[in-house]
């Protein structure tokens, strides 16, 4: 980073949506480093996103060079989707309940980890995870009731699929 400005009320906000938008186009980075004078101030709205990790000695004047770092995992958390397994159903399921309590009602407690444990070749279900918690659910299945989606849906703008 060679120079961020912003108005003093939308600093903070601008910078953490400058960085999550670098996060977001370079998925590769995972670490932006600032190294700054030691004795400089980073001010009050880049000290909130960069944690000073140490210093460097200049080679060439007489001074040291204070090194800053912000992570990505702040930012802008990379996903790990993989297969989903029965152990997800713990915390999977806080995440249902937040928004719906009729599956629990209709299928019963367990009806995430048989739902999980139902996985075969037309049936599949994936979860998303961030260090190692899962914070996201997909079940997909490869056949379609195309008539059940005609007769609920207006498929028109879809040309009737």
């Amino acid at each position: 980073m060679h120079l961020f400005v912003a108005v003093d009320e939308y600093s903070v906000g601008c910078c953490k949506e400058i960085l999550r938008t670098v996060y977001k186009a370079v998925p590769e980075l995972h670490f932006i480093f600032l190294i700054v004078p030691s004795y400089m101030s980073l001010g009050s709205t880049l000290i909130t996103v960069f944690d000073q990790v140490g210093n460097i000695p200049c080679l060439t004047y007489e001074e040291d060079f204070a090194v800053h770092m912000c992570h990505r995992h702040s930012h802008y958390p990379q996903l790990h989707v993989r297969k989903a397994r029965v152990e997800d159903h713990d915390d999977l399921m806080p995440i249902f309940m937040r928004y719906d309590t009729i599956l629990k009602e209709t299928y019963g407690e367990y009806f995430l980890a048989e739902l999980i444990e139902a996985q075969d070749e037309e049936n599949h279900a994936v979860v998303c995870e961030v260090e190692g918690t899962a914070v996201g659910f997909m079940s997909v299945c490869s056949r379609v009731n195309m008539q059940l989606l005609h007769e609920c849906f207006d498929l028109g703008p879809f040309h009737g699929l």
